[in-house]
């Protein structure tokens, strides 16, 4: 009688080990379709020149230490891992002074040299 019982416990569990074995191979089936959909419709297939200016994941390098609203902290480091897995907020924020600066320092510069020159009249 006790054979009976220990026969159908190790025909149940090796039922549910088999079970297991298709779930987790269908588990992992399906994020690779997921990883495969986010490279064809992702953030850098849909906003290529955003992707290119902000989500270039070049080292900061030697940097130094700035604070940023942590608001904007919180979204951006939810943000990044979607659009570009493995890139750091800091690069991502150097990423956009760098673009900004580049599209505005010549009326910065600008800006600055009159400020400067009219500074300096009023020293003499």
């Amino acid at each position: 009688m006790m054979w009976i019982v220990l026969t159908v416990a190790v025909l149940v569990c090796g039922l549910l080990l088999c079970y297991v074995y298709v779930l987790s191979n269908k588990i992992c089936s399906l994020k690779g379709q997921v990883r495969e959909l986010n490279e064809k419709i992702g953030i850098a297939n849909c906003f290529p020149e955003y992707s290119r200016v902000y989500l270039n994941d070049a080292p900061v390098g030697k940097g130094r230490q700035i604070r940023i609203r942590c608001g904007l902290y919180n979204k951006a480091s939810r943000l990044i891992p979607f659009m570009a897995p493995g890139m750091s907020v800091s690069v991502y924020v150097s990423n956009i002074v760098e673009e900004h600066l580049k599209r505005h320092g010549e009326l910065l510069k600008n800006e600055l040299e009159c400020f400067l020159y009219k500074d300096s009249l009023w020293k003499n």
